[in-house]
């Protein structure tokens, strides 16, 4: 679909996603702030929540819209520089690659 970019991972990497993008909204968009601020916090929840969504139905493949995959990519890249978990960090890097579009 125009306008959209899509993810495809394993079920165990894609999952790490949503999570992600709810931490980054805490970190990056606090409650509280500036007007746009709150706008693209309530952005990346909802973009969590339907990531989540689609996951808990069985897809397969992530779909996001196109805008945002520069947000998607920071997010995790923060993620990933946070994380003391080697399993996690795989699972990161894993995600990093599949959102710069690479095949898994």
């Amino acid at each position: 679909m125009a306008g959209e970019r899509s993810i495809r991972a394993p079920a165990q990497t894609l999952t790490l996603l949503p999570q992600v993008l709810r931490a980054y909204a805490d970190a990056a968009h606090p409650p509280g702030g500036s007007p746009c601020s709150q706008a693209a916090r309530e952005h990346l929840l909802d973009l969590a929540g339907r990531l989540e969504q689609a996951l808990q139905q069985g897809t397969e493949v992530l779909h996001y819209p196109r805008r945002m995959r520069a947000t998607l990519h920071a997010a995790v890249q923060w993620r990933l520089e946070q994380t003391t978990d080697p399993q996690q960090a795989a699972g990161l890097e894993q995600l990093l690659r599949a959102i710069d579009g690479e095949s898994q």
